[in-house]
């Protein structure tokens, strides 16, 4: 049986207001408090005084702060997602239903996860540089799809130079056309290219590199996303991997980055992992450390 916190904090918006009477009529009998994420911010640690447990609900940047804010005073997190927001649902693989993301916002048992800072900001899907053809491709997309997305990449496609240094002082040099850092990003052709070696609560990176260096590398990394719904025990020739708690990277021409679709920062690029940086109420899949 669920066991839910006695009480919690609701961090709002202007869009998500409406959730207040939902989260204080809730079954459990949680009590809940609830202010505006504007006014939260004018004085984080007066509001977060005595708090062990907030929800939020509101756009990607403003979780973000509310994480960052956990990582400090030490309370754990619910979140109620918009229906727009599926990369968050599949990230945390949180309820599509408003009741069921009510029910998990408020449960007592938050599973702690690794954070990702990429240039000192917070990265929970994935941080994209350059080219990366088919890295960042739905997996469940068709296949009309998938061909479409490779030959539009590859209009002007190069290689360029990129060094990566690693926690251990490891560098690497190779060519490339680009790169995807991935806290986990469930649902991608990427996530499945590293799926036997990946969780989001393992102190670690993971650095998925392109690096077709022709038409025929290309077209078999092609085929190979067409035809394969699983996971790979073996990489395919034209993809890198590094696994690491912090890597730096510097391509020879500076990049624009790329963080979760929204947020950019630029090259040299430096990431490291907070290790079970906050306690996040996540759906079951996700629980003790699974990535789905």
């Amino acid at each position: 049986m669920a066991e839910y916190v006695a009480s919690a904090l609701f961090v709002y918006t202007d869009d998500t207001k409406y959730l207040i009477k939902p989260l204080q009529n809730h079954a459990s009998g949680t009590l809940i408090t609830s202010v505006a994420f504007d006014t939260l911010m004018q004085s984080p640690q007066e509001q977060l005084e005595g708090i062990d447990h907030v929800v939020v609900a509101g756009p990607l940047d403003v979780i973000k702060e509310v994480l960052r804010l956990a990582m400090k005073y030490h309370f754990s997190i619910g979140i109620i997602p918009a229906k727009k927001q599926k990369h968050l649902i599949k990230f945390y693989d949180l309820p599509k239903s408003l009741t069921d993301a009510v029910e998990l916002a408020l449960r007592k048992d938050g599973q702690a996860i690794d954070l990702i800072l990429c240039n000192g900001k917070i990265m929970l899907f994935k941080a994209a540089i350059g080219r990366i053809p088919l890295l960042d491709t739905p997996a469940k997309a068709s296949w009309i799809r998938v061909l479409a997305d490779a030959l539009r990449k590859f209009v002007g496609f190069k290689l360029y130079t990129f060094k990566f240094s690693t926690a251990g002082k490891h560098k690497i040099k190779t060519a490339a056309s680009g790169c995807m850092i991935l806290q986990h990003s469930r649902g991608s052709f990427a996530s499945r290219l590293m799926s036997h070696d990946h969780s989001f609560s393992d102190g670690m990176i993971s650095t998925v590199i392109s690096a077709p260096i022709s038409i025929i590398a290309y077209v078999t990394l092609l085929w190979q996303a067409l035809r394969s719904s699983k996971g790979y025990k073996k990489l395919p020739s034209s993809i890198g991997y590094i696994k690491s708690p912090q890597i730096d990277i510097e391509p020879e021409t500076p990049f624009d980055v790329l963080i979760d679709d929204e947020d950019t920062t630029h090259t040299p690029l430096h990431c490291e992992t907070i290790p079970q940086a906050v306690r996040v109420n996540v759906g079951k899949s996700l629980q003790d450390g699974g990535v789905g």
